[in-house]
């Protein structure tokens, strides 16, 4: 697996067993995994983590979700580029706050809370 010690944010660096050039690493530890940042393009990771939402997600909704610059979505992957973990959010801006984030849903495989 590559890894992306001190990579920030927009470092785009390929991830082994994970079949996109648009997912963005953000932090990485070799013996944990990576987290990726996800955008269009990336369904195919949300699909394989089915398991961590509340319901299956469908193609269609996700891609919808990762095609809004408004909507984040961040994946926890092990170490064989399975998804493990979560956390999505979505910016609001308000007329006397400015540009903020609401964090929307957070989920980790029961294997892999610590």
């Amino acid at each position: 697996m590559s890894t992306a010690a001190g990579a920030s944010p927009g470092t785009r660096i390929p991830i082994t067993g994970i079949r996109s050039a648009v997912a963005t690493t953000l932090t990485a530890r070799p013996s944990d995994g990576v987290i990726v940042r996800l955008a269009p393009g990336d369904e195919h990771i949300v699909l394989a983590g089915g398991e961590l939402f509340d319901a299956a997600p469908t193609e269609a909704s996700t891609a919808k979700f990762l095609s809004s610059d408004d909507h984040h979505l961040l994946v926890a992957l092990d170490t064989d580029g399975d998804p493990v973990g979560f956390i999505s959010g979505v910016e609001t801006t308000h007329p006397d706050k400015g540009t903020e984030m609401f964090l929307y849903e957070l989920s980790v495989a029961p294997r892999s809370r610590r």
